[in-house]
């Protein structure tokens, strides 16, 4: 089912939900798209394996944009909060398809599909939950609800997120790993509007 949001946006969340079912299924990327390697690991032979990191929001605006969000292309600046794309010329993708907090920013601002929300247990599908891991007003991690369910009397989300791989993730226990970690962290949700 597609629902017309405005005359730039066709958003269908099922398809965003599918993708994002198929990808975090294992943990590969898709290859058309970009993958960020931003660590390595030496095991102690010496031996230098690529890690993949900060692919959370990559993988999120891959699954919007297969959902039938439209890429913005207004020029070649990565940096330009109003480019939304993984393929600025040499440059690479713009800083809202891969950086958590310019990616809310740009959604919340030129989507035209979702609306700002704090309660991340109130998110449904196709809705996008971001974490400030550190409380300082900068975004850090991005997943996409892909459903919900209930236990021990409460809806909660079920999120599917890259940067670690989670497929089909209470966002419950998405919620105990960011207080175990970083005590600190606050939410914003972009709640999808059909």
């Amino acid at each position: 089912m597609v629902y017309k949001v405005s005359a730039a946006t066709r958003y269908d969340y099922l398809k965003a939900i599918m993708y994002a079912e198929k990808w975090t299924q294992s943990d590969s990327m898709n290859p058309a798209f970009p993958i960020f390697m931003d660590f390595n690991i030496t095991d102690p032979f010496g031996n230098i394996t690529p890690t993949r990191g900060n692919n959370c929001t990559n993988f999120v605006s891959q699954a919007l944009y297969t959902g039938g969000v439209p890429v913005s292309e207004k020029t070649i600046n990565k940096s330009d909060p109003q480019n939304w794309t993984w393929k600025v010329g040499l440059l690479g993708p713009s800083y809202t398809w891969r950086g958590a907090q310019n990616n809310y920013e740009y959604m919340s601002s030129n989507a035209g599909i979702f609306s700002r929300e704090s309660n991340p247990w109130k998110a449904w599908e196709g809705s996008v939950i971001y974490a400030d891991w550190n409380n300082d007003g900068t975004l850090d991690h991005a997943m996409i609800v892909v459903g919900y369910m209930y236990a021990n009397g409460k809806v909660q989300p079920i999120i599917c997120q890259k940067s670690s791989n989670r497929h089909d993730y209470p966002f419950s226990q998405s919620y105990a790993n960011a207080t175990r970690d970083h005590p600190n962290t606050t939410w914003k949700i972009l709640q999808y509007q059909p």
